[in-house]
């Protein structure tokens, strides 16, 4: 039985394949991390480090560390090689990523390419100024030679976790996909610009063209401005009890189509993964039924059909070139 609640695996899901935007509001190392990655386990979709997944917090070392049952996740992609030379399979809207990259490089360089203005009238023109022999000059004098053409380098990405995530799409085998951004102020933070900047560009981008799914896990305290232009709303909040391990209540805040009614679930760790215990509405209707048989749900299944579409998740065949599906 899924641990995602029902309302949340079928908002994701919706009614067709609509892109979806979900946000999981949570205070700093609340290990907000477990949900979010079971939440894309239990839609079948895998999780990668450098590939679907961002996590810049820590490198993969001490994420492995601090989860071990998901070392899988954070390991190094023996694929990363291969996947990302492979010829594109579609073209993915980059406008709002160019404009960000755009606003970073100017931001950073105080001229485009580095290099510094000056007024037209202060350049000298040895060929036009009439300097065109040695008596003019009184000193020998040679015509300048054209300088050697350079070869263009490849470009070096700027935000390079972020711009793959382009490069993810491009060549992924079905769309919708799925990105987890882990967290989005971690990843702001260390690129040194505003957490709305990467939210606009991935919104405009990528969910509202249709190419995938988000999740952004958000621990700025208060509501940013930004988080009103997400379809679905989670909080995500440890707790402690003597005698017991870590738990979390995950509070459903709003699913966009669906009631207003906020729920929450009481979550723990159990056996390497999350479970969700029975809701009070669920407790009532089995105490009013005769049938008290409490059983340890994971991700409540709302969520996985607010983000599951059918089919199995994809990934990169290293002999064969091309995507595979895993079952």
């Amino acid at each position: 039985m899924s641990a995602v609640p029902l309302r949340i695996r079928r908002f994701v899901q919706g009614p067709s394949l609509l892109t979806r935007s979900l946000v999981v509001r949570t205070p700093p190392l609340s290990d907000a991390t477990l949900f979010v990655i079971q939440l894309a386990t239990e839609i079948r979709r895998s999780v990668r480090l450098g590939r679907n997944y961002v996590n810049p917090r820590a490198p993969w070392e001490k994420l492995s560390r601090r989860y071990p049952l998901l070392r899988k996740c954070f390991a190094p992609d023996s694929l990363t090689e291969v996947w990302t030379k492979m010829p594109p399979r579609r073209k993915v809207p980059r406008t709002r990523l160019d404009s960000l990259l755009e606003w970073v490089r100017l931001g950073v360089d105080k001229s485009p390419e580095g290099l510094e203005f000056e007024p037209e009238w202060s350049r000298g023109d040895p060929i036009n100024s009439g300097y065109n022999n040695e008596e003019d000059v009184g000193v020998s004098w040679h015509r300048p030679e054209p300088e050697p053409a350079v070869e263009s380098l490849p470009s070096i990405p700027i935000l390079p976790e972020f711009e793959r995530l382009w490069d993810y799409l491009e060549r992924c085998s079905r769309l919708p996909a799925l990105l987890i951004i882990d967290s989005i102020d971690a990843l702001a933070s260390h690129y040194g610009v505003e957490p709305s900047r990467l939210v606009d560009a991935i919104q405009q981008d990528l969910v509202d063209t249709g190419y995938a799914h988000v999740v952004y896990v958000s621990e700025e305290a208060g509501r940013p401005p930004w988080l009103y232009f997400m379809d679905g709303v989670l909080s995500w909040i440890p707790f402690h009890l003597s005698g017991r391990g870590p738990q979390w209540i995950l509070t459903i805040e709003y699913l966009a189509g669906r009631e207003p009614r906020q729920r929450r679930y009481v979550m723990a760790y159990q056996n390497g993964r999350l479970i969700t215990y029975p809701s009070d509405d669920e407790v009532v209707v089995m105490l009013e039924r005769a049938a008290w048989r409490p059983q340890l749900k994971t991700i409540p299944s709302e969520l996985i059909d607010f983000l599951a579409v059918p089919g199995g998740e994809t990934t990169f065949s290293k002999t064969e070139g091309v995507s595979r599906s895993l079952p």
